[in-house]
Protein backbone atom coordinates (compact mmCIF):
# COMPACT_ATOMS: atom_id res chain seq x y z
CA UNK A 1 0.00 0.00 0.00
CA UNK A 2 3.37 2.44 1.08
CA UNK A 3 4.73 2.19 -2.49
CA UNK A 4 1.42 2.32 -3.98
CA UNK A 5 1.13 5.48 -2.74
CA UNK A 6 4.64 6.67 -3.36
CA UNK A 7 4.17 6.00 -7.12
CA UNK A 8 0.91 7.57 -7.39
CA UNK A 9 2.81 11.02 -5.51
CA UNK A 10 5.64 10.28 -8.12
CA UNK A 11 3.20 10.82 -10.50
CA UNK A 12 1.44 13.08 -9.38
CA UNK A 13 4.84 14.86 -9.09
CA UNK A 14 6.05 14.56 -12.44
CA UNK A 15 2.35 15.51 -14.22
CA UNK A 16 3.09 18.77 -12.09
CA UNK A 17 6.64 19.22 -13.66
CA UNK A 18 5.48 18.74 -17.35
CA UNK A 19 3.01 21.67 -16.43
CA UNK A 20 5.82 23.61 -15.74
CA UNK A 21 7.38 26.32 -18.17
CA UNK A 22 10.67 24.99 -18.62
CA UNK A 23 12.45 27.77 -19.98
CA UNK A 24 11.40 29.94 -17.25
CA UNK A 25 12.79 28.07 -14.89
CA UNK A 26 15.76 27.25 -16.64
CA UNK A 27 16.43 31.09 -16.75
CA UNK A 28 15.16 31.80 -13.55
CA UNK A 29 17.75 29.29 -12.08
CA UNK A 30 20.71 30.81 -14.44
CA UNK A 31 19.97 34.05 -12.66
CA UNK A 32 19.81 33.01 -9.11
CA UNK A 33 22.86 31.64 -9.75
CA UNK A 34 24.58 34.82 -10.91
CA UNK A 35 23.06 36.25 -8.45
CA UNK A 36 24.35 34.15 -5.30
CA UNK A 37 27.63 34.16 -6.85
CA UNK A 38 27.56 38.30 -7.13
CA UNK A 39 26.53 38.22 -3.02
CA UNK A 40 29.22 36.32 -2.25
CA UNK A 41 32.04 38.74 -4.36
CA UNK A 42 30.08 41.59 -2.43
CA UNK A 43 30.52 39.74 0.91
CA UNK A 44 34.28 39.07 -0.17
CA UNK A 45 34.90 42.32 -1.27
CA UNK A 46 32.82 44.83 1.49
CA UNK A 47 31.11 42.55 4.50
CA UNK A 48 34.45 40.92 5.27
CA UNK A 49 36.36 43.77 6.06
CA UNK A 50 33.16 45.51 8.00
CA UNK A 51 33.29 42.53 10.34
CA UNK A 52 37.02 42.04 10.85
CA UNK A 53 39.21 44.66 11.48
CA UNK A 54 42.10 45.46 8.90
CA UNK A 55 45.25 44.17 11.09
CA UNK A 56 43.32 40.79 11.13
CA UNK A 57 42.78 40.35 6.87
CA UNK A 58 46.34 41.68 5.94
CA UNK A 59 48.99 39.20 4.78
CA UNK A 60 46.25 36.13 5.58
CA UNK A 61 44.70 34.07 3.24
CA UNK A 62 41.72 36.21 3.61
CA UNK A 63 43.26 39.46 1.67
CA UNK A 64 43.39 37.94 -1.28
CA UNK A 65 39.67 36.81 -1.35
CA UNK A 66 38.74 40.51 -0.55
CA UNK A 67 40.69 41.86 -3.68
CA UNK A 68 39.52 39.78 -5.57
CA UNK A 69 35.85 39.91 -4.85
CA UNK A 70 36.64 44.39 -5.15
CA UNK A 71 38.39 43.86 -8.82
CA UNK A 72 35.41 41.77 -9.55
CA UNK A 73 32.51 44.23 -8.06
CA UNK A 74 34.53 47.23 -9.85
CA UNK A 75 35.02 44.99 -12.94
CA UNK A 76 33.36 46.80 -16.01
CA UNK A 77 31.63 43.20 -17.60
CA UNK A 78 30.74 42.67 -13.75
CA UNK A 79 28.46 46.03 -14.03
CA UNK A 80 27.16 44.89 -17.88
CA UNK A 81 26.07 41.62 -17.01
CA UNK A 82 24.43 42.42 -13.74
CA UNK A 83 22.34 44.74 -15.73
CA UNK A 84 21.14 42.19 -17.98
CA UNK A 85 20.49 39.27 -15.39
CA UNK A 86 18.84 42.43 -13.42
CA UNK A 87 16.64 42.44 -16.25
CA UNK A 88 16.15 38.79 -17.28
CA UNK A 89 14.98 38.58 -13.38
CA UNK A 90 12.48 41.34 -13.05
CA UNK A 91 10.79 40.37 -16.64
CA UNK A 92 10.66 37.00 -15.39
CA UNK A 93 8.91 37.95 -12.16
CA UNK A 94 6.02 39.82 -14.26
CA UNK A 95 5.95 36.61 -16.66
CA UNK A 96 5.26 34.75 -13.61
CA UNK A 97 2.97 37.54 -12.38
CA UNK A 98 0.78 36.78 -15.12
CA UNK A 99 -0.12 33.88 -14.46
CA UNK A 100 -1.42 34.51 -10.99
CA UNK A 101 -4.69 34.49 -9.94
CA UNK A 102 -4.49 36.57 -7.14
CA UNK A 103 -1.46 39.12 -7.34
CA UNK A 104 -2.99 41.21 -4.72
CA UNK A 105 -2.44 38.85 -1.91
CA UNK A 106 1.16 37.79 -3.29
CA UNK A 107 2.07 41.75 -3.63
CA UNK A 108 1.46 41.86 0.02
CA UNK A 109 3.07 39.09 1.33
CA UNK A 110 6.53 39.83 -0.74
CA UNK A 111 6.20 43.24 0.72
CA UNK A 112 5.86 41.78 3.87
CA UNK A 113 9.00 39.50 3.30
CA UNK A 114 10.92 42.84 1.91
CA UNK A 115 10.57 44.85 4.86
CA UNK A 116 11.84 41.35 7.25
CA UNK A 117 14.95 42.22 4.74
CA UNK A 118 14.79 46.15 5.79
CA UNK A 119 14.60 44.97 9.24
CA UNK A 120 16.81 42.05 9.38
CA UNK A 121 19.44 44.83 7.74
CA UNK A 122 18.68 47.77 10.14
CA UNK A 123 19.73 45.48 12.98
CA UNK A 124 22.65 44.18 10.66
CA UNK A 125 23.70 48.08 10.74
CA UNK A 126 22.90 48.72 14.11
CA UNK A 127 25.32 46.64 15.12
CA UNK A 128 28.33 46.95 12.96
CA UNK A 129 28.08 50.62 12.47
CA UNK A 130 27.36 50.51 8.99
CA UNK A 131 24.55 52.29 8.21
CA UNK A 132 24.39 52.38 3.99
CA UNK A 133 24.20 48.16 4.07
CA UNK A 134 20.76 49.28 4.82
CA UNK A 135 17.93 48.01 2.23
CA UNK A 136 15.19 49.96 2.07
CA UNK A 137 14.21 49.76 -1.00
CA UNK A 138 15.66 46.95 -2.57
CA UNK A 139 14.39 44.45 -5.54
CA UNK A 140 12.39 42.27 -3.33
CA UNK A 141 10.50 45.82 -2.14
CA UNK A 142 10.43 46.67 -6.10
CA UNK A 143 8.71 43.70 -6.82
CA UNK A 144 6.32 44.07 -4.36
CA UNK A 145 5.22 47.51 -5.22
CA UNK A 146 5.12 47.02 -8.64
CA UNK A 147 2.62 44.09 -8.43
CA UNK A 148 0.28 45.33 -5.94
CA UNK A 149 0.29 48.25 -8.66
CA UNK A 150 -0.52 45.53 -11.20
CA UNK A 151 -2.95 44.08 -8.82
CA UNK A 152 -4.90 47.18 -8.85
CA UNK A 153 -4.93 47.93 -12.49
CA UNK A 154 -6.16 44.47 -13.26
CA UNK A 155 -9.13 45.44 -11.06
CA UNK A 156 -9.70 47.73 -13.60
CA UNK A 157 -8.42 46.19 -16.90
CA UNK A 158 -6.94 43.30 -18.05
CA UNK A 159 -5.94 44.78 -21.26
CA UNK A 160 -1.96 43.68 -21.50
CA UNK A 161 -1.30 46.45 -24.20
CA UNK A 162 -2.56 48.94 -21.22
CA UNK A 163 0.50 47.33 -19.10
CA UNK A 164 2.82 47.54 -21.80
CA UNK A 165 2.34 51.23 -22.16
CA UNK A 166 2.79 51.61 -18.41
CA UNK A 167 5.67 49.63 -18.30
CA UNK A 168 7.24 51.76 -21.07
CA UNK A 169 6.02 54.92 -19.39
CA UNK A 170 8.00 53.48 -16.28
CA UNK A 171 10.92 52.63 -17.82
CA UNK A 172 11.07 56.09 -19.50
CA UNK A 173 10.71 58.08 -16.46
CA UNK A 174 12.78 55.85 -14.71
CA UNK A 175 16.11 55.94 -16.86
CA UNK A 176 15.45 59.83 -17.37
CA UNK A 177 15.59 60.36 -13.38
CA UNK A 178 18.15 58.20 -13.18
CA UNK A 179 19.96 60.21 -15.66
CA UNK A 180 19.42 63.27 -14.27
CA UNK A 181 19.68 62.72 -10.59
CA UNK A 182 20.18 59.14 -9.78
CA UNK A 183 22.89 60.40 -7.73
CA UNK A 184 24.17 57.85 -4.40
CA UNK A 185 22.99 59.15 -1.41
CA UNK A 186 24.79 58.07 2.24
CA UNK A 187 21.93 57.45 5.24
CA UNK A 188 23.65 59.78 7.32
CA UNK A 189 22.78 62.40 4.66
CA UNK A 190 18.74 61.78 5.18
CA UNK A 191 16.51 59.98 7.06
CA UNK A 192 15.20 56.92 6.12
CA UNK A 193 12.01 57.72 5.26
CA UNK A 194 13.42 60.58 3.10
CA UNK A 195 15.68 58.22 1.41
CA UNK A 196 13.14 55.23 0.96
CA UNK A 197 11.22 57.72 -0.96
CA UNK A 198 13.60 59.04 -2.98
CA UNK A 199 14.51 55.78 -4.06
CA UNK A 200 11.22 54.72 -4.92
CA UNK A 201 10.81 57.74 -7.55
CA UNK A 202 14.39 57.07 -9.04
CA UNK A 203 15.66 60.42 -7.18
CA UNK A 204 18.31 59.31 -5.10
CA UNK A 205 19.79 55.71 -4.60
CA UNK A 206 20.82 54.23 -1.41
CA UNK A 207 22.23 51.25 0.49
CA UNK A 208 23.76 47.92 -0.78
CA UNK A 209 20.56 47.20 -2.85
CA UNK A 210 18.23 49.88 -4.45
CA UNK A 211 16.04 49.34 -7.28
CA UNK A 212 14.19 52.63 -8.16
CA UNK A 213 10.21 51.67 -8.93
CA UNK A 214 9.99 53.48 -12.02
CA UNK A 215 13.06 52.21 -13.98
CA UNK A 216 13.06 48.15 -12.75
CA UNK A 217 9.33 48.01 -11.85
CA UNK A 218 8.33 49.09 -15.43
CA UNK A 219 10.66 45.94 -16.57
CA UNK A 220 7.93 44.14 -13.97
CA UNK A 221 5.02 45.47 -16.33
CA UNK A 222 6.79 44.55 -19.46
CA UNK A 223 7.60 40.69 -18.48
CA UNK A 224 3.22 40.65 -16.99
CA UNK A 225 2.87 41.93 -20.86
CA UNK A 226 4.99 39.22 -22.79
CA UNK A 227 3.53 36.37 -20.34
CA UNK A 228 0.18 37.62 -21.79
CA UNK A 229 1.27 37.51 -25.31
CA UNK A 230 3.85 34.19 -25.08
CA UNK A 231 1.95 32.11 -22.72
CA UNK A 232 -1.99 32.83 -23.02
CA UNK A 233 -2.02 29.11 -23.28
CA UNK A 234 0.49 28.37 -20.15
CA UNK A 235 2.13 26.00 -22.64
CA UNK A 236 6.36 25.47 -22.56
CA UNK A 237 7.82 26.37 -25.86
CA UNK A 238 10.25 23.38 -24.74
CA UNK A 239 8.73 20.10 -26.20
CA UNK A 240 11.11 18.25 -24.74
CA UNK A 241 10.00 17.39 -21.06
CA UNK A 242 13.44 15.68 -19.65
CA UNK A 243 14.43 19.46 -19.03
CA UNK A 244 12.33 19.92 -16.82
CA UNK A 245 13.67 18.26 -13.77
CA UNK A 246 17.45 19.14 -12.70
CA UNK A 247 19.38 21.32 -10.36
CA UNK A 248 18.79 24.48 -12.57
CA UNK A 249 15.02 24.14 -12.86
CA UNK A 250 14.72 23.02 -9.37
CA UNK A 251 16.78 26.65 -8.29
CA UNK A 252 14.17 28.20 -10.82
CA UNK A 253 11.03 26.45 -9.65
CA UNK A 254 12.30 27.67 -5.75
CA UNK A 255 13.75 31.23 -7.01
CA UNK A 256 12.27 33.48 -4.59
CA UNK A 257 12.72 31.43 -1.32
CA UNK A 258 16.52 30.45 -2.37
CA UNK A 259 17.09 34.40 -3.33
CA UNK A 260 15.60 34.97 0.38
CA UNK A 261 17.58 32.59 1.89
CA UNK A 262 20.68 32.86 0.22
CA UNK A 263 22.42 35.83 1.89
CA UNK A 264 21.56 34.70 4.85
CA UNK A 265 23.63 31.55 4.37
CA UNK A 266 26.16 32.93 2.52
CA UNK A 267 27.15 35.32 5.54
CA UNK A 268 26.56 32.72 8.43
CA UNK A 269 28.87 30.23 6.63
CA UNK A 270 31.92 33.32 6.20
CA UNK A 271 31.32 34.42 9.35
CA UNK A 272 31.49 30.45 11.06
CA UNK A 273 34.45 29.97 8.58
CA UNK A 274 36.32 32.86 9.24
CA UNK A 275 35.68 32.08 13.68
CA UNK A 276 36.83 28.83 13.12
CA UNK A 277 40.11 29.94 11.16
CA UNK A 278 40.92 32.00 14.39
CA UNK A 279 39.83 35.80 13.49
CA UNK A 280 38.18 38.03 15.66
CA UNK A 281 34.61 40.15 14.99
CA UNK A 282 35.29 43.83 15.32
CA UNK A 283 32.18 44.13 17.04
Amino acid sequence: MESVDKNIKKEKQKEKLNKRIIEIDLLRGIVVLFMIFDHLMFDFAYLIPSLFTKGQIIGTWVEPLTQFGVNYWNWDVRIVFHYIFVFVFLVLAGVCCSFTKNNLIRSIKLIVVAYLFTLGTFIFAKITGSYNDIISFGILHCIGFALLLIALIELITKNKWVFLAIGLVFIGVGLFMEIQYGDYMFYEEGNFFQLTIYQLCGYKTAGGDSFQLFLYGGQVFLGYFLGKLIYKDRKSIFKNSKYSNNPITFIGRHSLIIYIVHQIVLVGLIVVILLIAGFNLKL
